[in-house]
Protein backbone atom coordinates (compact mmCIF):
# COMPACT_ATOMS: atom_id res chain seq x y z
CA UNK A 1 0.00 0.00 0.00
CA UNK A 2 1.68 3.50 -1.11
CA UNK A 3 1.57 6.22 1.72
CA UNK A 4 0.73 9.72 0.31
CA UNK A 5 3.66 11.78 0.96
CA UNK A 6 2.20 14.85 0.99
CA UNK A 7 -1.05 16.74 1.96
CA UNK A 8 -2.87 19.58 0.75
CA UNK A 9 -2.08 21.88 2.72
CA UNK A 10 1.82 21.59 2.46
CA UNK A 11 1.29 22.04 -1.51
CA UNK A 12 -0.59 25.13 -0.64
CA UNK A 13 2.01 26.09 2.05
CA UNK A 14 5.31 25.83 1.94
CA UNK A 15 5.30 24.58 -2.04
CA UNK A 16 3.14 27.32 -3.21
CA UNK A 17 1.19 24.92 -5.55
CA UNK A 18 -1.93 26.75 -6.87
CA UNK A 19 -2.38 24.64 -10.27
CA UNK A 20 -4.62 21.13 -8.53
CA UNK A 21 -8.19 21.85 -6.61
CA UNK A 22 -8.34 20.18 -3.49
CA UNK A 23 -10.81 18.18 -4.61
CA UNK A 24 -8.62 16.48 -7.46
CA UNK A 25 -5.41 16.65 -4.89
CA UNK A 26 -5.44 13.26 -2.64
CA UNK A 27 -6.09 11.18 -5.80
CA UNK A 28 -2.59 12.97 -7.47
CA UNK A 29 -0.54 13.31 -4.34
CA UNK A 30 -1.14 9.18 -4.48
CA UNK A 31 -0.12 8.68 -7.74
CA UNK A 32 2.64 11.03 -7.25
CA UNK A 33 4.05 8.98 -4.12
CA UNK A 34 3.75 5.58 -5.96
CA UNK A 35 5.72 7.28 -8.34
CA UNK A 36 8.46 8.71 -5.94
CA UNK A 37 8.28 4.90 -4.82
CA UNK A 38 9.37 4.00 -7.97
CA UNK A 39 12.14 6.57 -8.33
CA UNK A 40 13.77 6.52 -5.10
CA UNK A 41 13.82 2.76 -5.15
CA UNK A 42 11.21 2.53 -2.22
CA UNK A 43 13.53 4.10 0.13
CA UNK A 44 11.34 7.08 0.66
CA UNK A 45 8.17 5.49 2.95
CA UNK A 46 10.66 4.64 5.68
CA UNK A 47 12.21 8.31 5.52
CA UNK A 48 8.44 9.37 5.87
CA UNK A 49 7.15 7.46 8.49
CA UNK A 50 10.60 7.39 10.43
CA UNK A 51 10.18 11.80 11.06
CA UNK A 52 14.02 11.95 11.77
CA UNK A 53 15.47 13.77 8.42
CA UNK A 54 13.97 16.62 8.17
CA UNK A 55 15.43 17.98 5.28
CA UNK A 56 14.93 14.84 3.45
CA UNK A 57 11.33 14.70 4.08
CA UNK A 58 11.10 18.36 3.05
CA UNK A 59 12.79 17.47 -0.05
CA UNK A 60 10.75 14.29 -0.61
CA UNK A 61 7.54 16.06 0.04
CA UNK A 62 8.54 18.89 -2.42
CA UNK A 63 9.46 16.27 -4.92
CA UNK A 64 5.84 14.77 -4.63
CA UNK A 65 4.06 18.18 -5.49
CA UNK A 66 6.29 18.87 -8.21
CA UNK A 67 4.94 15.55 -9.77
CA UNK A 68 1.56 16.55 -8.54
CA UNK A 69 1.55 19.17 -10.50
CA UNK A 70 3.19 17.05 -13.56
CA UNK A 71 0.44 14.69 -13.70
CA UNK A 72 -2.00 17.39 -13.32
CA UNK A 73 -0.60 19.40 -16.67
CA UNK A 74 -0.22 16.04 -18.56
CA UNK A 75 -3.55 14.84 -17.93
CA UNK A 76 -4.91 18.61 -18.93
CA UNK A 77 -2.72 18.13 -21.94
CA UNK A 78 -3.97 14.81 -22.69
CA UNK A 79 -0.40 13.48 -23.16
CA UNK A 80 0.00 10.14 -21.22
CA UNK A 81 0.82 7.49 -23.77
CA UNK A 82 3.51 8.01 -26.83
CA UNK A 83 0.94 7.67 -29.93
CA UNK A 84 0.28 11.31 -31.63
CA UNK A 85 -2.47 9.80 -33.86
CA UNK A 86 -4.00 6.60 -34.80
CA UNK A 87 -6.39 5.30 -37.63
CA UNK A 88 -8.59 2.45 -37.57
CA UNK A 89 -9.33 1.88 -41.34
CA UNK A 90 -6.30 0.51 -43.00
CA UNK A 91 -4.28 0.65 -39.55
CA UNK A 92 -1.76 3.26 -39.41
CA UNK A 93 -0.33 4.71 -35.97
CA UNK A 94 1.52 7.95 -35.52
CA UNK A 95 3.90 8.04 -32.32
CA UNK A 96 4.85 11.24 -30.81
CA UNK A 97 8.58 12.58 -31.83
CA UNK A 98 11.18 12.79 -28.98
CA UNK A 99 11.40 16.09 -28.71
CA UNK A 100 11.16 17.41 -24.91
CA UNK A 101 8.16 18.82 -25.29
CA UNK A 102 6.32 14.98 -26.02
CA UNK A 103 8.25 13.21 -23.00
CA UNK A 104 7.44 9.90 -21.43
CA UNK A 105 5.54 10.16 -18.48
CA UNK A 106 8.72 8.98 -16.90
CA UNK A 107 10.93 11.07 -18.02
CA UNK A 108 8.07 14.31 -17.26
CA UNK A 109 7.70 12.36 -13.80
CA UNK A 110 11.41 11.89 -13.05
CA UNK A 111 12.51 15.78 -14.32
CA UNK A 112 10.06 16.62 -12.13
CA UNK A 113 11.23 14.83 -8.95
CA UNK A 114 14.74 15.19 -9.56
CA UNK A 115 14.87 19.11 -9.14
CA UNK A 116 13.93 18.36 -5.06
CA UNK A 117 15.56 14.71 -4.81
CA UNK A 118 18.79 14.36 -6.88
CA UNK A 119 20.76 16.20 -3.61
CA UNK A 120 18.75 13.37 -1.58
CA UNK A 121 21.23 10.75 -3.40
CA UNK A 122 17.49 9.00 -3.04
CA UNK A 123 17.09 8.33 -6.65
CA UNK A 124 20.59 6.43 -6.57
CA UNK A 125 20.37 3.25 -7.55
CA UNK A 126 23.01 1.15 -5.77
CA UNK A 127 23.04 1.14 -1.70
CA UNK A 128 25.15 2.40 0.78
CA UNK A 129 27.48 -0.09 3.24
CA UNK A 130 24.67 -0.19 5.86
CA UNK A 131 20.93 0.74 4.01
CA UNK A 132 20.38 -3.61 4.63
CA UNK A 133 22.37 -4.33 6.85
CA UNK A 134 19.13 -5.15 9.43
CA UNK A 135 18.00 -7.58 6.74
CA UNK A 136 21.19 -9.62 6.61
CA UNK A 137 21.32 -13.47 6.98
CA UNK A 138 23.81 -15.58 8.61
CA UNK A 139 25.15 -18.63 7.01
Amino acid sequence: MTTQYVAYTYYLGPYKGNRVASSDFDQLALRASAEIDILCFSRAAAIITADTDLPTIDAIQMATCAVVDELHKMAQEGTTSGVKSESVGGHSVTYADSSPATKSLFERVKTAAALYLAPTFLMFPGFSGDEYSSQVVEP
